[in-house]
């Protein structure tokens, strides 16, 4: 409340002293120092009285959370998952701003040939979605990958899984 009424007394101080700049037509020298030390004043204590208001977890100037995408797994992230054809893969999309995922499931680390694409769009910020494995015919080593959707058209890989995909 103090800082309040200090705010107020300082900014009828800086308008009396600029309309006194103003009269002197900024000859004054007197009246200019007094304005200068004044609007440091006041800019010192709306910065002091600014600091306060955020909270210490996330400061007024943190950009917004990004899209976050996680996979559900039931193993360390280097390891295979075993799954077979219609298991059920959970992915949790958090802070969500883009179009939607794209979860595609591929046979190899080189050729990525793939056996399984899927879209999901996404209409609120926090949800689950449940993904089906069905890669046909396939048996072995395969990867999942969660692609974020910022449009149609543009993508980048927000996370993967190492499956096993038994008979």
């Amino acid at each position: 409340m103090k800082k309040t009424f200090l705010l107020i007394g300082l900014g009828t101080a800086f308008l009396a002293v600029s309309l006194w700049v103003w009269l002197s037509n900024g000859k004054s020298a007197r009246a200019v120092k007094a304005k200068f030390r004044l609007g440091g004043a006041l800019l010192t204590l709306t910065g002091m009285m600014t600091v306060g208001s955020c909270n210490l977890t996330r400061t007024c100037y943190d950009p917004a959370p990004v899209n976050e995408v996680y996979i559900e797994r039931e193993v360390a992230y280097n390891t295979a998952q075993n799954v077979r054809n219609g298991d059920q893969i959970n992915i949790q999309v958090r802070f969500f701003s883009a179009y939607g995922i794209k979860v595609t499931i591929e046979k190899g680390v080189q050729n990525r040939e793939v056996l399984q694409s899927e879209v999901y769009q996404i209409t609120e910020a926090n949800t689950e979605v449940v993904h089906t494995v069905n890669v046909g015919e396939h048996v072995g080593e395969a990867h999942l990958r969660v692609y974020v959707m910022t449009s149609e058209e543009y993508e980048y890989e927000g996370e993967y899984l190492f499956l096993n995909v038994l008979e």
